[in-house]
């Protein structure tokens, strides 16, 4: 007996669900791998900073000064919403 081409089946469903349960559960790792990740570098850089400041007092205030041209220079609007 040939198959309904138009016809959905309770396996075929099932094994939509279970494609999609496998994706959700790869994203779910992914998103846990690159928060870690982004946590690591975020503690590593203010480390840096902190170093940074040590060896040249006042780094911490230039390098605010510095960041906030950057955010300006890399992103106009800001002023505009700012100013």
């Amino acid at each position: 007996m040939a198959a309904d081409v138009g016809k959905v089946y309770s396996t075929d469903i099932h094994l939509l669900n279970q494609e999609i349960k496998l994706l959700g559960e790869a994203l779910a790792e992914e998103r846990l791998k690159r928060k870690t990740d982004v946590d690591r570098l975020r503690l590593e850089i203010e480390a840096l900073r902190d170093f940074l400041n040590e060896m040249n007092p006042g780094f911490r205030g230039k390098y605010e000064e510095s960041l906030a041209r950057e955010r300006l220079r890399w992103n106009p609007e800001l002023q505009k919403r700012e100013g």
